[in-house]
């Protein structure tokens, strides 16, 4: 009876654990219907592309437009230059003198014996005498120098060493002192040169070269007596810029400026501008007691009709001492 009653729990079960679902036509299936590729190429039209050797693509887009009148995208904005010009910018012109302290004035028993064949003794003389150097008529009275130079050079033609020469260059109209130098050691046909500064310096119109001691050797026996022959002295100044001076300036640009104006337009690049209407205006003032040529000048340019550059040249009239002149001028440029 029991095995009977558990044969029946068990079946019973299965048939429960096996029961058989509804059917239903609801489901959901995923699965590729195309495969395909889609590039950039493919979405923009072969007129707007070119590509690369790389096969990158460049993206390129064009629109014409016409413009009635280039004032309304395009406004070239006005420039205001200022410059200032002093004297400091004037130089002098370069100079040179030359003077001979022949072996007749060092030794005057040389004058006798000029052409003919003797020895010289050895000479150590203190002549303190000067050569005088008058530069005020034709170069400046008087000067003071911001910069500048005098160059001396010494030729020795003597038959013998020149074993020293002191000098001086004095103001002949006060004696103070500009330069004071030294030459040693200055073997017969040979030439020395030694330069001096003059930053600081004022130097009168008429000045005095002064030798104040010579000292020689003897010479190697028996030489050729040439009497006019001697120590040349060469006297050289350069590079003078004043910042005072009464002098005679030669004719020099006081300023030479070149400038490139350039101009944003907010992306647009233009090689080349018609002008319509503009000018330019030059504004000077100036208490140069000299008359002033000012030279403007735009050197990419050209009247319409062709011809040369845009150009134009204004004299400046000499100021008064202690007052300014001005002058405006006006031209166009259209």
């Amino acid at each position: 009876m029991e095995k009977t009653i558990l044969s029946f729990l068990m079946i019973t079960l299965l048939f429960v654990g096996c029961r058989k679902e509804k059917f239903s036509s609801d489901s959901k299936w995923l699965a590729p219907v195309l495969e395909t590729e889609l590039t950039l190429g493919d979405l923009v039209p072969d007129s707007l592309l070119s590509t690369n050797y790389d096969n990158s693509l460049n993206l390129v887009f064009e629109e014409e437009y016409g413009i009635t009148n280039l004032e309304d995208i395009l406004k070239i904005p006005d420039r205001v230059d200022s410059l200032e010009v002093t004297l400091s910018s004037l130089v002098l012109d370069d100079r040179s003198f030359e003077d001979t302290l022949t072996l007749g004035e060092l030794y005057p028993p040389a004058n006798l014996l000029h052409g003919k064949e003797a020895s010289v003794p050895a000479q150590e003389l203190e002549p303190n005498e000067s050569t005088e150097i008058d530069v005020s008529e034709e170069f400046f009275s008087t000067a003071t120098f911001i910069e500048g130079y005098i160059d001396i050079t010494i030729t020795n033609e003597l038959p013998m060493e020149a074993e020293l020469l002191e000098f001086q260059l004095i103001n002949a109209n006060d004696n103070e002192i500009v330069i004071t130098g030294t030459f040693e050691n200055m073997a017969p046909n040979s030439t020395v040169s030694k330069s001096y500064s003059l930053a600081g310096k004022t130097v009168n119109g008429v000045l005095e070269l002064r030798v104040t001691k010579i000292k020689t050797k003897e010479t190697d026996g028996e030489v050729t007596i040439d009497a006019t022959k001697g120590l040349i002295v060469s006297l050289g100044v350069r590079d003078l810029k004043p910042s005072y001076a009464k002098a005679v300036f030669p004719a020099q640009n006081l300023l030479e400026r070149f400038d490139e104006t350039k101009y944003e337009f907010g992306g647009a690049k233009l090689t080349k501008v018609d002008v319509k209407s503009g000018f330019i205006r030059m504004r000077v003032q100036s208490s140069i007691e000299e008359a002033i040529i000012l030279d403007y000048l735009i050197p990419n340019s050209k009247s319409v009709k062709g011809g040369p550059p845009v150009r134009r040249e204004w004299t400046v009239p000499a100021a008064r001492p202690g007052e300014t002149v001005y002058l405006n001028e006006e031209f166009s440029i259209a």
